[in-house]
């Protein structure tokens, strides 16, 4: 397998970085034949091993490609699917505050996407994502970004419909709702709150311009979470912020000043607006 491996990076470096008209070519075609001459099982044994050994951010980025693509075209067994997460999340916790951005990016994404479809296949997809929660708790700042990450990421995945029919959807992103969301709420809150406290003054300002711009996004994204469930798409225009009751100490704590003269925001205008309004920041 090892020879295998070697293979792959070459070709997925070849793939991503040539600018050679024929040699790129070649190389999408070679990694498209690997995969569609083996069954799913061997495709997930291979990406499997490429996520584990591999030290090339090129091949792990396209070998999470390859898992997209056959979580949308062929769902694999649950068993193969709880094996991959746990690939994922190895590699996540072991590797994820320091790869590149490109590999982080698309394996976070493949994490969500399984998690997301399996979610009430078997409860180990709940628990390695409340693993992963944790990371936000760290006191390594890379490794609370990294969680943030993974959380923003999370409550975009489960506020859109991709990937399951309606109905299941629904049901998905309800009990992600009321399972997940308010945790999720509480760590970015909390960890607004320590930058504004100082505690994190160790780290370097860009450090802590991405942690606040990362709590910041996702603050705004849970707030702007699909709560019923039944949003079919995105829109441009302004949308009300709809929370449960429950939520209002939460987001808006008694002894909480008004967020009236608060600066720009680092995330996108309507995000920050709901932040803002909410007087998430103080």
């Amino acid at each position: 397998m090892a020879a295998t491996i070697a293979q792959f990076e070459a070709l997925a470096l070849t793939a991503l970085t040539s600018g050679d008209p024929v040699e790129r070519p070649k190389a999408e075609a070679e990694i498209s034949r690997i995969f569609n001459s083996i069954g799913v099982s061997d495709q997930l044994n291979l990406i499997h091993d490429v996520l584990k050994q591999s030290q090339s951010e090129y091949s792990i980025f396209v070998a999470a490609q390859q898992l997209n693509r056959i979580l949308a075209a062929s769902p694999p067994s649950v068993d193969s699917a709880v094996q991959t997460c746990k690939v994922l999340v190895d590699l996540l916790d072991e590797r994820g505050s320091v790869m590149p951005d490109m590999a982080v990016r698309v394996i976070i994404h493949s994490f969500c996407g399984f998690v997301k479809q399996y979610w009430f296949e078997s409860f180990y997809f709940r628990d390695c994502f409340t693993s992963l929660h944790r990371l936000s708790e760290d006191k390594e700042p890379a490794r609370i970004l990294l969680g943030l990450r993974i959380m923003t990421a999370f409550v975009g995945e489960f506020s859109t419909r991709r990937r399951l029919p309606l109905v299941r959807n629904r049901k998905v992103i309800v009990s992600f709702r009321d399972t997940s969301l308010l945790s999720i709420l509480k760590s970015g809150i909390s960890i607004l709150k320590n930058l504004s406290q100082g505690n994190l003054a160790g780290a370097a300002p860009d450090v802590r311009f991405k942690l606040t711009e990362g709590a910041l996004a996702l603050v705004s994204e849970s707030l702007f979470f699909d709560f019923s469930g039944i949003s079919t798409g995105t829109t441009d225009d302004a949308v009300p912020i709809e929370v449960p009751a429950s939520w209002q100490k939460v987001i808006c704590p008694p002894d909480m000043p008004t967020a009236t003269g608060v600066a720009g925001s680092p995330t996108d205008s309507k995000g920050m607006e709901g932040v803002w309004r909410e007087g998430v920041l103080w």
